[in-house]
């Protein structure tokens, strides 16, 4: 689905005889803010995020210097960006410090595994495999109506059935429902070795589709919601919009405006009715914004002018700020382009350049 932003870009370039080195200018000053903020900070994770809006040249002593930081998530953040960059410039270096990483963490050692196995080795591959294999294996599903002794194929092929054997379909040994309970822990590691078989190119809907019918906690159950939502529109829909009424409301509220909008429009629109905070209906007018109703915009504009009397405000202003960089017109680039002179300098150079980068690739 084309992004407004991409509207609102064509509008600068054909206005006027100025209007492209206009843009231009204004794509220079956001850099130089990017720039001044990596220079006068230390390494992270947002600011690793802002590096790939300015040139790599002005990018790269930051994100080299990121790469040596004792934090292991600032270190595969700026392994990843720097790969990205030239795989054959850096990806024995960043190769070297992931493998100087502790292994005390499981959630990073995932994460490791997976970046190396983008990288190319193939150990770390077979590695995120053999966790798959674990994940299918490990899966238990709420199926009501069964009992615990029913037995299931791990990838889900068949309904449970009452008698151990192999699934018909793919071959593999049922696993019994009774022995297939791992920890909620668990759970939530293989929510992240999901993740990094996606970023590989692997096709994990089914397994994601077992982790959000499993007995899991809430945050786990939506996280795997995300990735399968992602894969399978049609499938995964009717469950993420489950969690629109959870605990987790603001993450389901997320997903659903950013992987879909127009199918979840009309859900996003009943949440305004209710008690919501700032920042959820500022993602749900986001979701209705991007699903073709662009009479949100004047609340998403009101949100920007607000005058923040707290931190709470200041962060429901910068959320603003994003979200009206991406939605917006030529005139709300141009107020947008007021906040470079304030204390919100960063979050708007970063949310125009994030809104015009992603308008020049279409």
């Amino acid at each position: 689905m084309p992004r407004p932003a991409i509207a609102l870009v064509i509008m600068l370039a054909c206005c006027a005889p100025t209007s492209a080195q206009d843009l231009d200018e204004l794509k220079s000053k956001c850099e130089e803010t990017i720039v001044e903020s990596l220079d006068a900070g230390n390494p992270s994770l947002a600011m690793i995020s802002r590096c790939r809006l300015i040139s790599f040249d002005r990018a790269k002593p930051f994100l080299v210097t990121s790469l040596a930081s004792e934090d292991p998530n600032i270190v595969l953040a700026a392994g990843q960006a720097l790969a990205d960059e030239s795989l054959d410039v850096f990806g024995d270096s960043v190769m070297h410090r992931l493998n100087q990483l502790p292994s005390d963490q499981q959630e990073v050692e995932i994460r490791k595994t997976g970046l190396l196995a983008r990288l190319g080795d193939n150990a770390a591959r077979k590695q995120l495999d053999k966790w798959l294999d674990t994940v299918k294996g490990h899966i238990r599903l709420t199926v009501p109506g069964f009992a615990a002794s029913d037995w299931i194929c791990p990838m889900m092929c068949v309904e449970p059935t009452a008698k151990a054997g192999r699934c018909p379909v793919c071959g593999m040994e049922l696993v019994a429902l009774a022995d297939a309970s791992p920890s909620p822990r668990e759970l939530q590691l293989q929510v992240t070795v999901l993740e990094e078989l996606q970023r590989c190119g692997q096709e994990i809907a089914r397994q994601a589709r077992g982790i959000v019918a499993s007995d899991a906690d809430a945050l786990t159950r939506v996280l795997a919601a995300g990735l399968w939502l992602r894969e399978d529109h049609t499938g995964a829909l009717p469950h993420a919009k489950l969690f629109l009424h959870s605990q987790h409301r603001r993450l389901a509220i997320f997903l659903l405006a950013e992987v879909a909008p127009r199918e979840s429009a009309a859900d996003l629109e009943q949440l305004l009715e209710g008690q919501l905070t700032q920042v959820e209906k500022l993602d749900v007018w986001r979701g209705l914004i991007r699903a073709g109703n662009d009479s949100f915009l004047d609340e998403v504009r009101r949100s920007v002018r607000m005058v923040p009397q707290s931190d709470k405000q200041f962060g429901e202003k910068v959320h603003a700020i994003y979200v009206l960089a991406e939605n917006g017109t030529r005139e709300d680039l141009a107020d947008l382009a007021k906040l470079l002179d304030t204390e919100f300098k960063v979050f708007a150079a970063a949310a125009m350049l994030d809104s015009i980068q992603d308008a020049d690739n279409e």
